[in-house]
Formats: C-alpha cells, sequence, structure tokens
C-alpha cells in the first residue's frame, strides 16, 4: 500500500529563458490539496523550506482541502500560466479519483505537468493508545459481531487507504463503518477524541501520534 507524492506546475513545463532572467518576481505558491497537519503537509512544507534555502525564493504553502485532494489539483490547473503556482499530487488525487468521481474537474495528465517525485509512503491503520483494539484481529472479531461496532476513518472517500480497506473488508468478510475527512489532520482528530474507532492514513500522517504515544499502528 504506496502513495506516491508529486509535485507538478499547473500548465507550465518549464519558464522560459527570457523570463527566467528576472523569475521569480514573486512569491511561488505550493498548493497543499489536504488540510494541515497531515503527512502531505508535512511533506510540502519541509519542501517549500528548504527550496527557500536553496534558491532564495518565497515559497508559500497553500492548503486547498477536499473531495479526496482534488480541488486543490483543480485550483492549481486554474492558475495562471506563469510558473509560480505548484501542487503537490499522489495516488489518491492523481489517479484514483479522475478514475473513480463522476466529475472531478481536471484530467490530470493533460492539465498538468509532472516535475518530480517528493516521496513514498506506505499506509496504516492506527487507533487510540488505549483503545480495547489491541489488534487487527479484535478489530475484525468485533465488527464480524456486529456490522455497526467500529468505525474508521479516513482522509477522504475514494483515497487509498479507504480502498485498501475495502478490499480488506471484502476478502476477511467484515464490515467496518467509514467516516470520511477533508484529510488526515481531523481524522486523527477525530480518532484522539473517541469519535472513530481506528483511522486508515499514510505512515507519515499518522507517525508523529504513534511516537508520542497517544496512538498504535498496525501496518
Amino acid at each position: 500500500m504506496i502513495r506516491m507524492l508529486f509535485a507538478l506546475l499547473a500548465l507550465v513545463a518549464a519558464v522560459a529563458p527570457a523570463h527566467s532572467q528576472s523569475y521569480p518576481t514573486k512569491p511561488v505558491r505550493l498548493i497543499v490539496p489536504f488540510p494541515p497537519g497531515g503527512g502531505t503537509d508535512f511533506v510540502a512544507r519541509t519542501v517549500a523550506n528548504e527550496l527557500g534555502k536553496s534558491t532564495g525564493w518565497t515559497v508559500v504553502v497553500d492548503n486547498k482541502a477536499g473531495a479526496a485532494g482534488t480541488i486543490g489539483l483543480v485550483e492549481a490547473a486554474r492558475a495562471p500560466n506563469e510558473g509560480y503556482d505548484m501542487v503537490i499530487g499522489q495516488a489518491d488525487n492523481m489517479i484514483i479519483a479522475p478514475a473513480t468521481m463522476k466529475n472531478p474537474g481536471i484530467d490530470p495528465t493533460k492539465d498538468l505537468t509532472p516535475v518530480i517525485q517528493l516521496a513514498i509512503s506506505p499506509n496504516l491503520i492506527m487507533t487510540r493508545a488505549d483503545s480495547k483494539f489491541q489488534s487487527l484481529g479484535d478489530a475484525i472479531a468485533a465488527a464480524k459481531a456486529n456490522p455497526t461496532a467500529v468505525t474508521y476513518g479516513t482522509a477522504g472517500h475514494g483515497t487509498f487507504a479507504q480502498l485498501a480497506i475495502e478490499l480488506l473488508m471484502q476478502t476477511a468478510g467484515f464490515k467496518w463503518v467509514e467516516v470520511p475527512y477533508k484529510g488526515a489532520s481531523p481524522a486523527i482528530t477525530d480518532l484522539l477524541g473517541g469519535h472513530v474507532s481506528l483511522a486508515a492514513l499514510s505512515v507519515a500522517s499518522g507517525m508523529p501520534h504513534i511516537r508520542g504515544g497517544r496512538c498504535a499502528a498496525w501496518s
């Protein structure tokens, strides 16, 4: 279960040599299609900081969450074709959403230009450290006894982690109830608050809470 992150320039393959003499004349925007606090946001802010250090540019992170990450992609695609707007794309919004949503509002292969792969992150299932579910087997057994007993938060319906859970449920013959969010951060907030039993997210999103001792995970 791997999710790949890419930085993409909206409709821009390169900045013309004549323009590059003065580029950039204003801050460069890096759009994040999920809320602050999640794995994608962490990667984006790390990249923005290091890019600023190495080039002297001002790189501003702009969170545009919603619709399984497609709102941020659309925002980038509609930006002026001047080389000042980038967006973080991934399997969730670049591959899965266009194939499963009726009208995602974007064709990533036509509307965006890939620049570089930034990171890969496996997914995990996590729960609160004090949860009654101490193993995957516990959560599956509870669901088989009562199909509404276990809820799980996701970073959005149709994300890679959510589809992986669907495959797991079909294979093992049980049912968890999905609670989709606009990103990993609000899903983790509700997990810590006891509003959902589990969360299916990327390792990058969940690891700070696991290391902090507030959550436990099953990869």
